[in-house]
């Protein structure tokens, strides 16, 4: 052979593996960046992964589920509002529609054929609600969000390839896509011509996840330019829905966690599609509009105190302050610690709640909370250790693993 030749060969194999290496410690170091758009504690995300990294023992198990859950997303088919029975299809007509039938609905024990259908606040109707498209919603947004951080943690292009899989039949492809409403959202059977109601945008909080998901497969080869042209342009027309229906206004006026869960799908969509002005408008009147009228000085929300699942609903809230706190990093990242003249203020909020752990349900008194309770507790107990991270000095961390030894190995430790 020509040593000229070689050389010239050896010289271009060298150069095509130095660009290889160049482009992989770029999408490495990109990756350490945060994200447009990250529902969970990304400091924490990070550390876990560089933990991981250097082969420690302490997210070992968290991390091995959730590879195991991710693993068998893989071979799970992708789901649809097109996946219904005809039965259940709304009024429209149109299959493309979500719908879903008010989950604490029943047939009315006082006429023949159960019409019209009236509310048991807090009592689901499991068999009629787990046939909607609520429930498809809800398990195509989990697998999604599991693979998306799977491949945060793991970089194995799959789970990535799957994530943006499920979200392209869900919102994009023309068969299968839902259109971007919640007209039919909570139809209650017999009631206003059997159209939905507007409290049902509160479904859209599930967009969230999948957004911030997204953002986390970005680097990946399945996340293509046509993909990102395609999702952002259904959120546009959804955020569009949401700003100028009428279902969207009345659900933009509700004073309690509706009204949170609304403000946090329009600031995720505005990050996710880079409109900065439009996210810093909401994320400038959170508390003013939110918070304060939402939270007592001793740190009560009477309207969720009010339910009948009242530490549920308070801790759901709450919940949902804490994510907007951490969507919100980049624009305040002081927002947790705002607190009015008189007090109130989203600590104020966690501290209430922080106190039922390890207490029972008749310590809760005079409020209610007619099932669930274990359930509620461990969700503080999440929402504390997150809490943690804003304000170390209340010891949360040490309350999460006083009552929480058991979740030691729950997937959540490698988000907060």
């Amino acid at each position: 052979m020509n040593p000229k030749i070689f050389l010239a060969g050896a010289f271009i194999l060298l150069m095509v593996s130095c660009a290889c290496m160049r482009d992989k410690f770029e999408k490495s170091e990109q990756a350490n960046e945060r994200p447009a758009l990250s529902v969970w504690n990304f400091d924490h995300m990070l550390q876990v992964r560089e933990s991981l990294k250097k082969g420690k023992n302490t997210y070992r198990i968290p991390y091995q589920k959730l590879i195991k859950e991710a693993e068998q997303i893989l071979g799970l088919p992708a789901t649809s509002v097109m996946d219904k029975p005809n039965e259940k299809v709304a009024k429209s007509g149109d299959k493309h529609d979500f719908i879903s039938v008010g989950k604490y609905c029943w047939p009315n024990p006082d006429t023949p054929d159960g019409m019209p259908w009236i509310q048991r606040d807090g009592y689901i109707n499991v068999e009629n609600f787990k046939k909607d498209d609520a429930v498809r919603l809800d398990k195509m947004c989990g697998n999604m969000w599991k693979l998306s951080i799977a491949y945060f943690f793991s970089g194995d292009e799959r789970f990535a390839q799957k994530a943006v899989e499920l979200v392209r039949v869900w919102f994009i492809d023309p068969e299968t896509k839902m259109n971007p409403h919640f007209t039919y959202a909570q139809v209650i059977p017999g009631n206003d011509n059997d159209m939905g109601h507007f409290p049902g945008i509160i479904f859209g909080r599930n967009f969230i996840n999948i957004l911030s998901g997204l953002c986390f497969t970005q680097s990946s080869k399945a996340y293509t330019k046509e993909f990102d042209t395609e999702i952002k342009k259904w959120f546009a027309e959804y955020s569009n829905w949401l700003t100028t229906s009428e279902f969207g206004k009345k659900e933009s006026k509700t004073t309690n966690n509706h009204s949170i869960a609304y403000d946090q799908q329009l600031l995720a969509i505005a990050l996710f599609a880079g409109d900065d002005a439009t996210a810093r408008r909401i994320v400038s009147d959170f508390h003013p509009v939110r918070i304060f009228p939402q939270v007592e000085p001793d740190g009560k929300m009477p309207r969720e105190l009010a339910r009948t699942r009242g530490l549920g609903y308070s801790a759901y809230n709450v919940k949902h302050m804490l994510e907007v706190c951490e969507v919100a990093t980049m624009i305040n990242p002081d927002l947790y610690n705002i607190t009015s003249a008189d007090g109130r203020c989203i600590s104020k909020a966690i501290e209430y709640i922080a106190q039922f752990p390890g207490k029972k349900l008749e310590d809760f008194a005079p409020y209610k909370q007619i099932a669930d309770w274990d359930k509620s507790i461990e969700e503080i107990c999440w929402i504390v250790k997150w809490a943690h991270k804003y304000d170390p000095s209340k010891g949360y961390d040490d309350l999460f693993k006083k009552h929480n030894a058991k979740l030691s190995e729950h997937v959540n430790n490698l988000l907060y």
